[in-house]
């Protein structure tokens, strides 16, 4: 899977891509690459069962549309969390964690800002992977 198979989130000094695989093991979600970059720090780790990419995709749009609300993944371990939170002025905070195990707990973390007008590039970025999928 190449980078320009990610959906990417980034201020420019933090980051997190998502890259889209096969149906989880459960059937409800979707195998995803998650890779993180928070300044200085990175890491990446393979979330099995993220989703639902669909809810995440409405609640995007809602986001964008109404400026407030919150656009919510998470994996079904609970060891991967975006959230994207709209504070009505334009303003988007991405938080985002991703852990490798549950104990001893080894994760990286980050929270950064986004302006709303980044949202419909990652709309239409998620919209194109997830047609990819249904194709797949």
């Amino acid at each position: 899977m190449s980078v320009d198979d990610h959906i990417v989130i980034s201020n420019g000094r933090c980051k997190v891509a998502l890259g889209l695989g096969a149906r989880g093991r459960i059937g409800i979600g979707v195998n995803t690459h998650i890779d993180v970059v928070a300044g200085p720090f990175h890491g990446a780790i393979f979330g099995e069962d993220v989703g639902d990419y669909g809810r995440f995709l409405k609640d995007l749009s809602h986001l964008h549309q109404t400026l407030k609300g919150t656009a919510w993944l998470g994996d079904c371990d609970g060891l991967f969390t975006l959230a994207l939170k709209g504070n009505g002025r334009g303003e988007v905070v991405v938080t985002v964690e991703a852990a490798a195990e549950r104990l001893p707990r080894i994760a990286l973390s980050c929270e950064f800002a986004i302006d709303q007008t980044y949202l419909p590039a990652i709309i239409e970025r998620l919209t194109q992977q997830l047609a990819k999928q249904d194709k797949a």
